[in-house]
């Protein structure tokens, strides 16, 4: 049997990500989901999913892939305004680096947490209107770095999930109207 192309898997995904979306799914287990298809899609080996904040920062809310035990949990990290995926979420374009550690335009802002990592990628994560925060994949230092093409797949998937997730925002608001409504 034929291993599905880029594009299926990623049509796979995007349509998973909606259904679970507008279906009404909690917002925690869809970020979830996102972020570890948006691994899989990359083969990555650490995905996260990050919101901005009002003051530039960045929480990450999802994350999946192995980080180690000696790393804990990436989620709940607060990324500081200056860092290069607070910088895609800021002006919608992503970044990719052979090295997050050695970069310049990555290096002062990794976290303790991410040291570890080398090839990196950050996609905007939403839409240009609404932009939410910013989508990164990581994989260990020694592994090759993300092909454009993966850059490419990573910035639309991205954007699809995200604008899925400002929809289903939309549809709950509506629903909760709905039933005020009602109960006047």
């Amino acid at each position: 049997m034929m291993e599905p192309t880029l594009a299926t898997r990623t049509l796979t995904a995007s349509t998973e990500i909606a259904t679970a979306a507008l279906s009404g799914d909690d917002p925690a287990s869809v970020l979830r989901l996102v972020v570890r298809s948006a691994a899989a899609l990359a083969h990555a080996d650490l995905g996260l999913v990050m919101a901005s904040g009002e003051d530039g920062t960045l929480t990450v809310e999802a994350a999946h892939g192995r980080p180690s035990v000696a790393d804990g949990d990436p989620v709940g990290l607060v990324l500081s305004a200056r860092s290069s995926a607070a910088r895609v979420a800021r002006s919608g374009v992503p970044i990719v680096v052979d090295d997050v550690t050695s970069d310049p335009r990555t290096a002062p802002f990794v976290p303790r947490e991410l040291r570890h990592y080398g090839p990196f990628a950050a996609a905007p994560f939403g839409t240009a209107q609404r932009r939410l925060g910013a989508l990164t994949v990581y994989r260990r230092k020694g592994e090759p770095p993300f092909a454009p093409a993966t850059v490419q797949v990573l910035t639309a998937f991205a954007t699809l999930a995200g604008l899925v997730l400002v929809l289903a925002e939309g549809s709950t608001a509506r629903q909760r109207i709905v039933v005020y409504e009602e109960r006047e």
